[in-house]
């Protein structure tokens, strides 16, 4: 789940318990509202210098671990407390400080279970700024130690393009089982740049459908996802306003917003995976450099799975156009084909200037109607150009050509020869050339000089009733049109509520048993005509309550359930605490054995440490078990050394044990406590 989601499902209290927060409220002052200040790189930054080491290094694992996916605190004690020796208190009490901070977030199931998450679009913002990669130097030759892995392929903006096109054009039929249509599907499939061949290796795309191309799988995906295509019950349209707000952005930066979309959803559902597409991301654009590079932000723990991980991710990009990739004899070298900077980090904020203003001139139109497109174009050109032209050709440069059987369908979806021609002249910033628009005026004249309309037919016995049924202002709304003086063409959805008044004129309808009752057609009608609109208002509702519209079955969705704004009460992490002896938490002190044993398993039952004083001076404890033999007892555990992480087994008799406390992890203090 994003921040702006997390943020939209916080109860008011919680989200002014955040904005009470120092480092947050001093972001608000100065102009940023609550989702703005928890967003930003230069907040995260902050949070980092001010935060206890222990939290920097548990949010660096926990990103590592799970990327944007939920966990158990259970389960990120048991996982992460093993290598830097850490208690499974001070993980409990730390995780309790990034929630109180507002670094992570929880959600609680119906049953009860917590699980903690990092919003999904700021986990590549908290490893970038918890451990900078620093890029190696850019080679500044093209590499010649190898091929290049194959020819440059469409970005993903372009591929995704043909299959949304195509799919607005005639949609894509669904069995009552909700499986689309398997001819459409290849057909999508075999018309995509993107082939099915190249998304392989990456099983979630054959889910939930294995009978659906992975290309075409992704296209759905991310077209139901981003709201530019709907599902009805019997077909998948485009929306209406499919594409709006991306209209004014260049190919370059659709595609940049793709590789977010992309990196959070795909790259997400694998940790390791995610780790490695950020990694790639602190590259800089249109530079070649090594493979290496990216890898080192591993450091020493780099394994295979990472090589692999990291393997298979330029995979993809090189397919969705976004990156080359050659392979030499004992190094791999990649190039960014787009800038693939996290939005957070971007040192200004980029203004993709639109060029779909009047007179920008950045389509030319030859005499013969082709069109060619320059790589400068909107994607809101492309995307018209799709709808009222014949695609030719889609590359760096693309043509389309504009014929009789386009100019029908733009007629159709309501264009006129004024309206194409204006906004062909505005793209293009020049008059037509005299034969386009002799061609195009030719076209349009052919164009609404012949319709059929589905009408009923009311017959009237007398031409006085007729002309009394003409000069009824409630009716006039429903007639169609006077064929003759007896009979009117009415408008089918009309009917009930045509009988329904001249019943109220004393005219009740004759029955037409040759007929289907009253209305049925018109019922027919209604539901055909508002599917559409109540598929997009059922897509928004589900969206609204956080459901995923994709066609992708991916990890648990955390909207589902609540959102759990609590911060957990001291008692809560360490239970009994307001019950012990608080000497016991205060100052080391000398015991007798039974109550040496007691303190020594309270620090076992809440996984932290203690401090005891050996003969060599005071150590930091971390018992583990305890065993009993012949009527004494020892307790096994592990010692911190002073070296930085250094760590040692050992195991002492309980007689051996002096002066000894219960240290409870630093900040614990700060906690709330139960009230009594």
């Amino acid at each position: 789940m994003k921040l702006a989601d997390t943020l939209a499902r916080l109860p008011a209290e919680e989200k002014e318990r955040l904005q009470s927060q120092p480092l947050i409220r001093d972001h608000m002052l100065s102009g940023h509202t609550l989702d703005a200040a928890l967003s930003g790189a230069e907040w995260a930054a902050r949070w980092a210098e001010a935060a206890k080491p222990l939290d920097r290094q548990l949010l660096l694992r926990l990103v590592r671990s799970y990327a944007g996916q939920p966990f158990g605190e259970e389960e990120a004690e048991a996982r992460l407390r093993q290598a830097p020796a850490w208690t499974g208190a001070e993980i409990r009490v730390a995780l309790a400080r990034m929630r109180r901070d507002g670094v992570l977030f929880a959600i609680r199931k119906a049953w009860g279970e917590r699980l903690l998450y990092v919003p999904a679009d700021l986990v590549g913002v908290w490893q970038l700024v918890l451990r900078p990669l620093t890029a190696g130097t850019p080679i500044r030759k093209e590499p010649d130690l190898g091929e290049r892995e194959a020819q440059l392929r469409l970005p993903l903006s372009l591929a995704l393009l043909s299959a949304w096109s195509d799919i607005r054009r005639k949609g894509l039929p669904l069995t009552a089982k909700g499986a689309p249509n398997k001819q459409r599907l290849v057909k999508l499939a075999e018309a995509m740049a993107l082939k099915e061949i190249e998304l392989k290796g990456f099983e979630f795309f054959a889910l939930p459908d294995p009978a659906v191309p992975a290309n075409v799988a992704l296209a759905l995906d991310l077209g139901l996802s981003l709201g530019w295509l709907i599902r009805e019950p019997q077909r998948i349209v485009a929306a209406s306003s499919a594409l709006e707000s991306w209209a004014d952005l260049p190919l370059a930066a659709v595609d940049a917003k793709l590789l977010e979309i992309v990196t959070i959803r795909y790259a997400g559902q694998e940790a390791t995976m995610h780790w490695a597409a950020i990694a790639l991301r602190a590259m800089p654009p249109h530079e070649w450099f090594e493979a290496d590079d990216a890898l080192r932000q591993w450091g020493e723990e780099l394994v295979e799975r990472e090589r692999l991980a990291l393997d298979r991710w330029t995979g993809l990009l090189v397919a969705f156009g976004w990156m080359e990739r050659i392979a030499g004899r004992d190094q791999v070298f990649l190039r960014w084909l787009i800038d693939p900077t996290l939005p957070a980090l971007r040192s200004t904020e980029r203004a993709h200037a639109g060029h779909d203003g009047p007179g920008d001139g950045v389509l030319y139109i030859q005499p013969d109607l082709d069109i060619i497109v320059p790589p400068e174009a909107t994607y809101g050109v492309y995307w018209r150009l799709e709808q009222i032209a014949e695609r030719t050709s889609l590359d760096i440069v693309s043509t389309y050509r504009i014929t009789r059987s386009s100019c029908i369908r733009a007629g159709e979806d309501g264009y006129t020869l004024s309206t194409l021609t204006d906004w062909l002249e505005r793209v293009s910033g020049a008059a037509l050339p005299d034969p386009a628009a002799h061609a195009l005026e030719d076209w349009f004249g052919r164009i609404g000089k012949l319709s059929i309309v589905d009408a009923k037919l009311l017959r009237v016995a007398s031409k006085e009733l007729a002309d009394r049924i003409a000069g009824d202002g409630p009716l006039s709304d429903w007639l169609l049109e006077r064929l003759n003086d007896y009979i009117f063409a009415v408008k089918p959805e009309g009917v009930r509520v045509l009988a329904r008044r001249l019943s109220e004129l004393g005219y009740p309808l004759a029955e037409n048993r040759d007929s289907a009752r009253p209305g049925s057609s018109a019922s027919e009608a209604d539901s055909s005509a508002n599917a559409s609109e109540a598929a997009a208002e059922a897509s928004a509702v589900k969206a609204a309550s956080g459901a995923d519209l994709g066609w992708i079955r991916l990890k648990q969705l955390l909207a589902i359930y609540e959102p759990d704004g609590s911060i957990p009460k001291r008692e809560e992490l360490f239970p009994g605490v307001e019950s012990i002896p608080s000497v016991w938490l205060e100052k080391p002190r000398s015991y007798h054995p039974s109550t040496r044993r007691e303190i020594i398993e309270r620090a076992m039952a809440w996984r932290t440490g203690v401090r005891v004083k050996r003969v060599d001076g005071w150590i930091e404890f971390i018992p583990e078990a305890l065993v009993t033999a012949d009527g004494s007892w020892k307790v096994e555990g592990t010692v911190r050394t002073p070296h930085p992480g250094g760590t040692a087994k050992v195991e002492w008799s309980g007689d051996s044990l002096g002066e000894l406390m219960i240290e409870l992890p630093d900040g614990a203090s700060e906690l709330p406590r139960t009230n009594h």
